[in-house]
C-alpha cells in the first residue's frame, strides 16, 4: 500500500485527486495540506511514499516544498503537479529532488501510472527529452525571433527591433517552424512558453490572451 500526501491550495482539486487515488486498492491518502509548512509537518509525521505537490501555492511554492521535504524526509518521493509547461520549472523540480513533473491536465490513467512508477523509484520528466530534441539547432537569433513572435510582434516590428529586413525575419520564421515541426503562430507561442523564452506574465503585460 503506497502512502500519499496531497499538497494543493485548491480544495476541490485535492478532493477530486483523493477520490481518484483512494478508488485504487494499492494507494492510501494519509494527509492533505493547503500550504507548504503544513505539508512539511505531514511528511515528518507520516513519512509517506509520495507527496503530490502543486507548484503554485501561497507562502512556500512547490519547488521550495520539494527541496525541504527531500531534506527532512529523503525517502519520500515528490511528484510536482502544475498548470505551467515551463522548461525551467521542470529542470528546477528535478534539481530540487522531485521524481516527476505532471501537467494538471494529464489523464487519470497517466497520473496513476506515473505514481506507481515513482513509488518503484523511477522518474518521469518527458518534457526534458522532448525539449532537447526540439531545441537542437535553434540559433540565438532564431530564439530572439520566436520570443518576439510569442509577444505578438509582427514581422515588420521584429525587423525594426532586431535591425533586420522583413524578408530575413520571414526566412527565420520559416526555418524555426520547420525545425520545431509546428505549423502556425500558436505552436510557436506554446514552444516559447514551454522552453522558458517567455512567461505567461510576459504575455499579460503585452495584453495578449493566448
Amino acid at each position: 500500500m503506497a502512502k500519499v500526501i496531497l499538497v494543493d491550495d485548491h480544495t476541490l482539486f485535492r478532493e477530486g485527486l483523493r477520490r481518484l487515488l483512494e478508488s485504487e486498492g494499492d494507494i492510501e491518502v494519509v494527509g492533505e495540506a493547503e500550504e507548504g509548512l503544513k505539508a512539511l509537518g505531514l511528511a515528518k509525521v507520516y513519512n509517506p511514499d509520495v507527496a503530490m505537490v502543486d507548484i503554485a501555492m501561497p507562502g512556500l511554492n512547490g519547488l521550495e516544498v520539494t527541496k525541504l521535504i527531500k531534506e527532512s524526509s529523503p525517502k519520500t518521493k515528490v511528484i510536482i503537479l502544475s498548470v505551467y509547461d515551463r522548461l525551467d520549472y521542470v529542470r528546477d523540480a528535478k534539481k530540487f529532488g522531485a521524481s516527476a513533473y505532471l501537467d494538471k491536465d494529464v489523464s487519470s490513467e497517466v497520473l496513476l501510472e506515473v505514481l506507481r512508477k515513482v513509488v518503484k523509484g523511477e522518474t518521469y520528466f518527458p518534457q526534458l527529452k522532448e525539449s532537447k530534441g526540439k531545441r537542437k539547432g535553434l540559433t540565438p537569433r532564431e530564439k530572439e525571433v520566436v520570443k518576439l513572435i510569442a509577444l505578438g510582434k509582427t514581422s515588420r516590428e521584429i525587423a525594426q527591433i532586431l535591425g533586420l529586413s522583413v524578408k530575413t525575419v520571414n526566412t527565420h520564421r520559416n526555418n524555426i517552424m520547420r525545425k520545431l515541426e509546428v505549423r502556425n503562430t500558436a505552436g510557436l507561442v506554446r514552444y516559447a512558453l514551454f522552453s522558458g523564452l517567455v512567461t505567461p506574465f510576459d504575455l499579460e503585460e503585452e495584453g495578449l490572451n493566448r
